[in-house]
């Protein structure tokens, strides 16, 4: 058996078993460690990987998965998912950017979609009289066939539900790897619009959280990002804070500093899609 630690008590140990351990590290920064995948490939294949890197493939990638109801985890059927090649300036769709089409059956699993594993894409789930949610994600560099949009029936939202109106966009924004707010110097910088959002209140290391919801609490067009939304907060693994994003003919740029780091500062733009009619959802890669 091995055994991989992180924070948590030092003395803790397995007895018969290897154990290892890397103090530094999250829950999910664990799973995701260059650190970790070593020992791990050893333990299984007796071993040394050829590398802990990400390497692009050559070529197209192909893309595959589920569309989900979270957090039931309960296949979406009667819809269907839209696939889109973007624009990555703007986050628009291009000019016969329409890349895949496909009817959900009741488990919800789409694909496989041939994907440029440089180019950006949008996924489009669309059901009759439900808003559209979109999801972004950063370019596919290798073959993915476990990808998980996650949504939800309106008004069965986690956390009571964002709230909506068609002159503000609502955004969450997800990594699989935990937002740390309070680390000073290797905190992550969340800016949307230039605004970050990820302050020592809102996403405390100690949080764990994984997505950020972000609405305009009241709908009064102010906002307030140095205090999390307490019904969010108080989920685990997720929080959320008071942000007014003007919806409209324009694009949101969403930008990623992990840890601090700004030679791998991501950026993401996306339509301001009124959030009355559409849901919004961004993945970053957990390169931090």
């Amino acid at each position: 058996m091995l055994v991989v630690w992180n924070t948590g008590d030092p003395s803790l140990r397995v007895p018969g078993a290897g154990n290892v351990r890397f103090p530094g590290l999250d829950r999910i920064g664990l799973l995701t460690s260059t650190g970790a995948f070593p020992e791990m490939f050893r333990f299984l294949t007796g071993t040394e990987p050829f590398t802990t890197d990400v390497i692009a493939e050559k070529g197209q990638t192909e893309i595959s998965g589920r569309v989900l109801l979270y957090p039931a985890n309960a296949g979406v059927d009667k819809a269907r998912l839209e696939v889109y090649q973007l624009d990555p300036k703007t986050g628009k769709r291009l000019p016969k950017g329409l890349g895949g089409l496909f009817a959900l059956p009741a488990d919800g699993s789409w694909g496989p979609f041939r994907a440029d594993g440089a180019a950006s894409y949008e996924f489009a789930v669309v059901r009759s009289g439900e808003p559209v949610h979109h999801f972004y994600y950063q370019p596919f560099r290798r073959s993915d066939r476990l990808v998980r949009l996650l949504t939800s029936r309106p008004g069965q939202e986690i956390g009571g539900g964002m709230q909506t109106g068609p002159k503000q966009t609502d955004l969450v924004v997800t990594r699989a790897l935990e937002w740390w707010g309070d680390q000073r110097r290797a905190s992550d910088i969340l800016a949307v619009d230039g605004t970050n959002v990820l302050s020592s209140a809102v996403a405390p290391r100690a949080k764990l959280a994984l997505g950020v919801y972000l609405f305009d609490l009241n709908a009064d067009g102010v906002s307030d990002v140095m205090a999390p939304i307490p019904s969010y907060f108080g989920i685990g693994f997720i929080t959320g804070t008071d942000l007014h994003i003007p919806a409209g003919d324009r694009s949101v740029e969403v930008a990623m500093t992990p840890r601090g780091q700004a030679a791998h500062r991501e950026v993401l733009r996306v339509p301001a899609w009124p959030s009355d009619t559409h849901r919004v959802t961004l993945h970053f890669r957990d390169d931090g």
